[in-house]
């Protein structure tokens, strides 16, 4: 096992991993993904509730009862409250 990170085999590690996207991009048309899925479709039909969060939502795999309660399944979607406030005091 190396001592530290200063090393040169460390090194060239991190300078590859630097050089390299972690992130994989895949176009897909999400209309289409929503239309021919049927949990999306079902999900569509919940007031508020738009493409992009139906196939979010599909995609993330999770069941609903994964989740104690509704604010646990949107944090978990990255949805946040919107905020009402003036600055000063804030409001959600």
């Amino acid at each position: 096992m190396t001592g530290n990170k200063n090393d040169p085999n460390d090194a060239a590690a991190m300078a590859e991993s630097r050089s390299r996207s972690a992130t994989k991009y895949v176009a897909i048309n999400t209309a289409e993904a929503a239309s021919t899925h049927e949990k999306a479709k079902r999900l569509l039909a919940v007031p508020g509730t738009g493409i992009l969060t139906a196939t979010a939502r599909v995609a993330s795999g999770a069941d609903a009862t994964d989740f104690r309660t509704g604010r646990d399944l949107s944090a978990h979607l990255g949805l946040v409250p919107r905020e009402h406030g003036r600055g000063g005091k804030q409001r959600w």
